[in-house]
């Protein structure tokens, strides 16, 4: 539920393509801003499926934000020393 997502705690990438006709930039915005750890990307003259659109400019966004979420809490090995 909507009123939720401010318990998501996992690094998160809302993506919204700037020609999307069928969700509002301000719904995406909205989630973005109720998510802790979300930053919001719009994609300029994509529109509502970005993974068909532009599955390359999408794919890199995707890549840096799971660098980015790795930079900022890398892993930690588990288990005996």
């Amino acid at each position: 539920a909507p009123r939720r997502l401010h318990e998501v705690l996992a690094p998160t990438e809302v993506v919204h393509g700037s020609r999307d006709l069928l969700v509002p930039l301000a719904l995406a915005r909205a989630a973005a801003e109720r998510l802790p750890r979300a930053r919001l990307t719009v994609l300029d003259g994509v529109g509502h499926m970005p993974w068909l659109e532009a599955p390359r400019e999408l794919a890199a966004r995707v890549q840096v934000a799971r660098q980015r979420a790795a930079h900022d809490h890398p892993s930690t090995p588990t288990g005996d020393a």
